[in-house]
């Protein structure tokens, strides 16, 4: 006798609660604010950093976005079946969204669209995966950070290492991911953070 489809329960772990797990998560920036006090206390010496992602929604591969998300899934211990049928889901969304300019339809090959659902936990799951495997194993990250926070793709940073340093680290974050380009801006007092 057949059973039918296997029925999954979604609700019990979503990537949105995976991700605030990620240790440079911040939820928004009114948390930013509230906390920037407890943030920059020591050492004073330290630069004042701010990175930002260019275009991060509508530059992440689907292949390398959807393998961000599976890696995650996987590291959190949620079924397996769960794990297929997120992923499915993510990639119907990804490679199934069209688009019309000047009377004409197009299929975005790239990236996610702004303002779906799926967007933010998705840019957050490629750039934590992107943080573990390529800012946190350098070691130049290792020996000058001492604060490294993010807001889905804008980053605050106290930096304890030289401008030259700073300027090598910034050097490595822009060629190692499709689709990932870096901005950065520095100072000792202040700097310019977009979020």
């Amino acid at each position: 006798m057949c059973g039918g489809p296997k029925q999954i329960k979604l609700e019990q772990k979503v990537p949105t609660p995976l991700i605030q797990k990620a240790p440079s998560f911040f939820l928004d920036t009114g948390a930013f604010l509230n906390n920037i006090r407890q943030l920059c206390t020591k050492p004073t010496e330290a630069f004042l950093v701010s990175f930002d992602v260019k275009d991060l929604y509508t530059s992440i591969p689907h292949s390398h976005g959807i393998e961000s998300v599976n890696q995650l899934l996987l590291s959190s211990g949620m079924d397996t079946d769960q794990i297929n049928l997120c992923v499915e889901l993510l990639s119907l969304v990804l490679t199934t969204n069209f688009f019309m300019f000047q009377e004409k339809y197009y299929l975005n090959i790239c990236g996610t669209a702004m303002g779906s659902n799926a967007a933010p936990p998705y840019a957050n799951c490629y750039l934590a995966d992107y943080e573990r495997t390529v800012i946190y194993t350098s070691h130049l990250y290792q020996n000058n950070v001492f604060l490294w926070k993010r807001y889905i793709d804008g980053i605050f940073c106290r930096w304890g290492g030289t401008v030259e340093s700073l300027n090598s680290f910034f050097e490595l974050l822009n060629p190692f991911w499709p689709g990932l380009s870096f901005t950065m801006s520095y100072g000792t007092k202040y700097i310019f953070w977009t979020h």
